[in-house]
């Protein structure tokens, strides 16, 4: 019947904007209209105006997201082939080489549960598209089980280059993963707070430094975030809809968020009581939270489902992690005060600090006027937050969960305070409005990105790195067979041309093990020394001790551009290479203590690490951190 009466009052309008137009000239139009045909043709075209700025409105969202989505992919894309072809990122190896030995055995069991394998199971899918194109361009042998994975760390080892398009395979399953996040803010926080909050929520993640810079990455950080964001994005249509199986799918990507990061589960039990106080009446809030409960479990099981089929290798793996987290990490371990500092710069420099100001100024704002939907998100996000801060291992990679809710809260408040409020009091036209108030967003985001393209400035020229440009040097000056020993976040080295050897915890390695082994060069990484004052303490005794008793500094490679993160992080990108000479190295004493360094033992030791071997690796904290050392700030060419 609407659509009859739509028509037919589009045949009235019609009629008389043709009669009136060519009566037009006469000047009796409005006799030629029926008073009773007035109300009908008002009522239309105020329904085309309406519906041409409706159109309008849509059009330019549309674009406004593509523009976002083509952003986000340039600056995830951009760098993407940091370090390449070696592997300077000390965690991509656990999960990739993993990956392939699967392909090559068979065998989709890892033995190996310090990360969940859902991850591992989706780069074992990309590899096996990736192998036969690069069978067909000549890369590879057309043998899967003849793919070279070397004996030893592959950060260390020059031969993992081999292996460079399995890594950069790995790392645009990353950048999918990423791009899609944007996306899902931007249908989230739609839902939630509407469509221009969305828009500018998403340009804040697209931007932001610290998922653009674990973008870059094939860890599990930003897989994680995807599927625990979509699972919010889920649950918020089940809520508004009242359809459980929204709770069912929204459960399942919880559950492979979980199956991707262990850090997840933070987000579910919270989630799970949202739904069971929130939802009404309450038989409906205790049936839908446990639906949600079954299917977060059966997701994890999905992407663990070795869980019941190894269970000691996992509950030993599951075990490692926790008690990694409970005892510290050398170099990224801090108070409750301390992480709250760490975190803070840290998400300062990835967002802004505005932003940032901008994401608790939204939380206030929400629970004014938005309560359930602000409590939605903060509630398991502050959760989140405290777990990390309670821990004694601060890696700051664990923040990027958090960005998509810190996005989002920055974007309602912008939006409905900056551009609803406050422009609209200027009594601008709606044009100009909206002029200002873009230029003001794109000013709030210079600084994250100018972080991220500096990033991905360092990231997009491996040849500049000075671990590469170290390695060419050691293979021009160094003659074959020597004897090397090679600090672990330094250059790789090839150990089928010298008698190679990896220190991975120095504090197991002083002046006397260099002679006992005849170690005739040592390499030295700023990225070790500079963990904390203890190893500094180590590193200037041990250093000392080497040009007193004949050693020599050869070399020393220094950054030509060097990144700036909270933490010292940024010398994973550039550190300082320092190369010294041993060959004329006098047996006579051990490193010399005074009372204020003491000598370091730690009870673990890792030497020529076999990768199939990385089963438990994860710290045993012992005695890592030495008593009353003064704090050491040196450079060895000034020794």
């Amino acid at each position: 019947m609407s659509e009859w009466r739509c028509r037919k009052e589009l045949a009235h309008l019609s009629h008389f904007l043709f009669r009136g137009c060519s009566c037009l000239r006469n000047g009796w139009i409005a006799s030629q209209v029926d008073v009773k045909l007035k109300l009908p043709l008002s009522c239309n075209v105020e329904m085309f105006r309406h519906r041409a700025r409706r159109l309008i409105e849509q059009n330019s969202s549309r674009a406004s997201v593509f523009a976002i989505i083509f952003v986000a992919v340039f600056l995830r894309i951009y760098g993407i082939n940091y370090g390449l072809p070696f592997w300077y990122h000390p965690d991509e190896d656990a999960l990739i080489l993993r990956a392939i030995r699967m392909l090559q055995t068979g065998d989709f069991n890892p033995h190996w549960f310090n990360y969940p394998t859902f991850l591992m199971y989706i780069q074992a899918i990309a590899f096996s598209l990736y192998f036969p194109l690069a069978v067909s361009a000549g890369n590879l042998q057309p043998f899967i089980e003849k793919i070279f994975i070397p004996p030893y760390y592959v950060m260390a080892v020059k031969e993992s280059a081999e292996l460079a398009g399995f890594l950069l395979a790995a790392r645009i399953v990353t950048v999918l993963l990423s791009v899609m996040t944007v996306l899902v803010v931007y249908l989230l926080a739609s839902k939630l707070y509407g469509r221009e909050t969305g828009t500018i929520g998403a340009l804040l993640l697209a931007v932001s430094a610290i998922h653009v810079e674990h973008s870059h990455y094939a860890v599990t950080d930003v897989p994680a975030t995807f599927f625990a964001t979509a699972s919010f994005f889920i649950l918020a249509q089940g809520m508004s809809l009242s359809k459980r199986r929204y709770f069912l799918f929204a459960g399942l990507l919880a559950g492979l968020a979980m199956a991707t990061k262990y850090n997840a589960i933070v987000f579910i039990f919270p989630l799970c009581l949202f739904v069971l106080f929130v939802r009404k009446p309450i038989w409906k809030g205790s049936v839908d939270a446990f639906t949600l409960f079954l299917s977060c479990c059966t997701g994890f099981l999905i992407g663990v489902p070795f869980v019941f089929l190894d269970t000691p290798t996992f509950l030993n793996g599951v075990a490692a992690e926790i008690w990694h987290y409970r005892t510290g990490h050398i170099g990224a371990e801090g108070t409750i005060f301390q992480n709250v500092s760490l975190y803070t710069a840290y998400l300062a420099w990835g967002f802004g600090p505005f932003v940032l100001l901008f994401s608790l100024l939204g939380i206030i704002l929400g629970f004014y006027r938005n309560r359930r939907e602000t409590f939605f998100l903060v509630f398991p996000a502050f959760m989140y937050g405290a777990a990390l801060l309670n821990t004694k291992v601060n890696f700051v990679r664990n923040l990027v969960p958090l960005s998509p809710f810190i996005a989002i809260l920055a974007a309602y408040f912008l939006w409905h305070i900056l551009g609803s409020v406050l422009l609209a009091r200027l009594g601008l036209p709606s044009l100009k409005r909206n002029i200002v108030f873009t230029v003001i967003i794109l000013v709030i985001i210079v600084v994250p990105l100018y972080n991220t393209l500096t990033f991905d400035h360092i990231a997009a020229h491996p040849e500049n790195d000075t671990r590469t440009i170290a390695s060419k040097w050691i293979e021009a000056n160094i003659p074959a067979g020597s004897r090397i020993a090679v600090e672990v976040w330094g250059p790789p080295v090839s150990y089928r041309r010298y008698n190679f050897s990896m220190t991975i915890w120095t504090y197991n390695y002083d002046y006397e093990w260099y002679i006992s082994n005849g170690i005739e060069y040592a390499v030295f990484s700023s990225m070790l020394i500079n963990l904390n004052d203890g190893t500094r303490a180590f590193h200037e005794q041990l250093f000392k001790s080497f040009l007193r008793n004949g050693g020599k500094l050869v070399v020393t490679f220094n950054p030509q551009e060097r990144i700036w993160l909270p933490g010292g992080s940024g010398s994973f990108q550039q550190p300082s290479i320092f190369v010294y000479n041993l060959t004329a190295l006098k047996p006579n004493s051990r490193v010399s203590t005074d009372s204020q360094v003491q000598t370091c033992q730690d009870t673990s030791s890792y030497s020529y690490i076999p990768a199939p071997a990385r089963v438990n690796f994860f710290l045993h904290r012992s005695n890592f951190m030495c008593q009353g050392q003064r704090d050491l700030t040196f450079s060895p060419e000034s020794l």
